[in-house]
């Protein structure tokens, strides 16, 4: 038969058991956390580039749109 000593420690294992398993699922999330983190500045580069894309893109469109006018008044003429 065990004792109530014996009982206690049984329960103070098993508290230290799912301490250390809470302890390892922290460690993982901030882990996750970081890739997270990485990931997101990595996406922030990728718009900014995009949004530089966009307006190269944008001014190309309009000088194109000015030398199709360009070109309409020549052919009226």
């Amino acid at each position: 038969m065990l004792t109530a000593i014996d009982k206690v420690d049984i329960k103070v294992d098993k508290v230290k058991a799912k301490v250390t398993k809470l302890k390892i699922d922290v460690a993982e999330l901030k882990t996750d956390v970081a890739e997270l983190k990485t990931d997101i500045a990595e996406l922030k580069t990728d718009v900014t580039k995009l949004k530089t894309d966009i307006t190269k893109l944008k001014t190309d469109v309009a000088k194109i749109k000015t030398k199709i006018k360009s070109l309409k008044k020549c052919l009226k003429s």
